[in-house]
């Protein structure tokens, strides 16, 4: 979020503190040598001194970017999707770093197979059924693995297929996108609701 003529509040998630706000001075200006790495929907290494109100921003250094030009925009609107799931579900400041891991692994899997989601494109439209599910598929196997990882989990084993919040493959998301899927599909979309309710968030 932009605030006053330069500066940036950053929504930063992190292992060792999970969800904080950040205030990064003067990274607006051009010449600023924060203005690059702090590029949003980026995972980047950063450093924190802590203020009064916010964590304060002193150095940042991106590693991977979701606006690389090669990630079609679908897939970057899906990520937004999850980090506002996730800040929904994190709010102040705890240990996450099994939900870090994971969701480092799945920014690293959109971003090594982006020409996969590119292809999508080009072969499905996107009133394609088959793209639509492709997309739905990796969203509820995300959220499912957020809550199983926050401790809103099943012990249901037709679940254990996609309960490896570490594993990320097409294969598994392409399975799930397939029509005769579409009644586990609503299973899971049942348990997301129902943990959902359960947290009160």
């Amino acid at each position: 979020m932009d605030v006053g003529e330069a500066n940036k509040l950053l929504t930063l998630f992190t292992a060792d503190l999970g969800l904080l706000f950040v205030a990064a001075q003067g990274v607006r200006v051009m010449k600023s040598k924060l203005r690059p790495s702090i590029q949003d929907l980026s995972f980047s290494k950063v450093a924190l001194v802590r203020g009064k109100e916010y964590w304060r921003l002193t150095s940042a250094e991106k590693l991977i970017s979701l606006y690389d030009k090669r990630v079609p925009l679908y897939v970057r609107k899906f990520m937004t999707g999850i980090l506002q799931f996730v800040k929904r579900l994190t709010a102040g400041e705890a240990k996450h770093e099994e939900l870090f891991d994971m969701l480092s692994k799945l920014f690293t899997f959109c971003f090594e197979n982006s020409k996969y989601f590119s292809d999508l494109i080009k072969t499905s439209p996107t009133s394609s059924p088959h793209r639509s599910n492709v997309l739905k598929s990796l969203t509820l196997i995300t959220e499912f693995r957020v809550l199983e990882s926050l401790g809103y989990g099943s012990d249901d084993k037709d679940f254990d297929e996609i309960r490896d919040i570490f594993v990320w493959k097409i294969e598994l998301i392409e399975k799930l996108s397939l029509e005769e899927s579409l009644e586990f599909r609503i299973k899971i979309e049942k348990h997301i609701k129902k943990a959902l309710e359960s947290s009160h968030l």
